[in-house]
Parts: structure tokens; C-alpha cells; sequence
């Protein structure tokens, strides 16, 4: 696991802009959606993981939230 990502492992073997799947495994599960998140992600798939990054200083007790739709280009699958 990179140090500042998470694993994923691919569910579907078709290439990643053919709509592959993939589930996010260590703390990328456990980031929450937000419009204004506090951290940003990359898909490096040669790599096999998911890199976090902080978009701004966050402050201790705060939760780590990031953009699910990836700047709008993703629909959300649930209601906000």
C-alpha cells in the first residue's frame, strides 16, 4: 500500500475508462462525500492504489471527506 493512498482491487478486469470497478480498501473506505471536501484523490492504476491528499491543513478531530463525483464528472448513486 502506497503510503499516502489505499490499495484498491479491481472487480472487473476490463480497462479502467471502459467503466471497470474497483473498491478502495484501508482508510479510503471510511472517507465521507462532500461538495467541499478537505482531501482530493488520483486512481494511479499501474500502481494499483488510490492516493489521498490533503486539499488544505485539517485540523485534529475533523473528518477526512472527499469529492466522489471528481469535480462533477461522476454522478453520485445516492440522494444528497
Amino acid at each position: 500500500m502506497s503510503p499516502t493512498g489505499s490499495a484498491f482491487r479491481v472487480l472487473d478486469e476490463r480497462s479502467p475508462m471502459d467503466g471497470a470497478a474497483a473498491i478502495a480498501l484501508g482508510y479510503g473506505s471510511l472517507y465521507n462525500h462532500s461538495a467541499l471536501p478537505r482531501a482530493r484523490y488520483h486512481k494511479n492504476f499501474p500502481a494499483g492504489v488510490v492516493e489521498f491528499v490533503a486539499a488544505h491543513d485539517i485540523a485534529a478531530g475533523c473528518e477526512i471527506t472527499v469529492d466522489y463525483t471528481d469535480g462533477g464528472t461522476n454522478e453520485l448513486w445516492f440522494p444528497q
